[in-house]
């Protein structure tokens, strides 16, 4: 890679003010090559906002009354939320119980993967930082504010996440769906007529979990779960 220089980085700045294209906070905070790990960030809060919505789904269903579900979800925190799932999960069909119990334990995962990644500030972002292929990422240490833990990915390891995210989230959807129909025997039958019945999705493999290290060239993500539920 050619490496960042002054001329380079105010270069860009000037090439976009002739393009009629107004800089942002971008240009002046963040190094270009980490264009691509920003966008997968920023990809990566969209995937867990949508995963949350699906919990919330499921959360009010299992509570049996909807405006039960709304006004319990919003009294608890995350962790509250997720006892009170589980605790539910042992009142549904044994099938459908287990795999709402995976579900539930994959969104802690991802909450805790989600909480690491956009409670953190971008430690290796400045403009003219050369050859970077890993976004590192720093966040206070809860035992100890004034220090941080860190924590570097690279672009594959950002999507990988986001992607993780996104089938969890499918895994949620399709459970729902099978448990609305539950009480119609099994089937759903649209405005137009038209009639679906949903079967129990397979577990996908639980997200892979983030690790924070003391220093900022330690990083990265624990393999998998050798078990895909199924």
């Amino acid at each position: 890679m050619t490496e960042a220089t002054d001329d380079n980085y105010t270069g860009g700045l000037l090439a976009k003010l002739f393009k009629n294209v107004a800089p942002w906070c971008w240009d002046w905070k963040y190094n270009p090559r980490l264009f691509h790990h920003m966008h997968a960030m920023g990809v990566i809060a969209a995937n867990y906002n949508e995963l949350e919505g699906q919990f919330y789904r499921l959360f009010f269903l299992n509570m049996h009354k909807f405006e039960v579900g709304k006004l319990v979800f919003s009294k608890l925190n995350n962790a509250e939320r997720m006892e009170v799932a589980l605790k539910a999960a042992e009142t549904e069909p044994l099938a459908f119980g287990e795999l709402f119990e995976h579900f539930i334990s994959g969104y802690g995962i991802a909450t805790e993967n989600r909480n690491i990644l956009m409670h953190s500030k971008a430690h290796n972002a400045w403009p003219k930082e050369a050859d970077l292929s890993h976004l590192t990422l720093a966040k206070a240490s809860k035992k100890s504010p004034d220090q941080n833990n860190f924590i570097s990915l690279d672009i594959s390891e950002l999507r990988n996440i986001a992607n993780d995210i996104d089938q969890l989230t499918n895994f949620g959807f399709r459970l729902f769906m099978w448990r609305v129909a539950l009480p119609t025997g099994g089937l759903i039958i649209w405005d137009d007529g038209e009639q679906y019945r949903p079967s129990l999705p397979d577990k996908p493999a639980p997200p892979r979990r983030l690790v924070l290290g003391d220093q900022p060239t330690m990083a990265s993500t624990l393999p998998r779960s050798s078990s895909s539920g199924k």
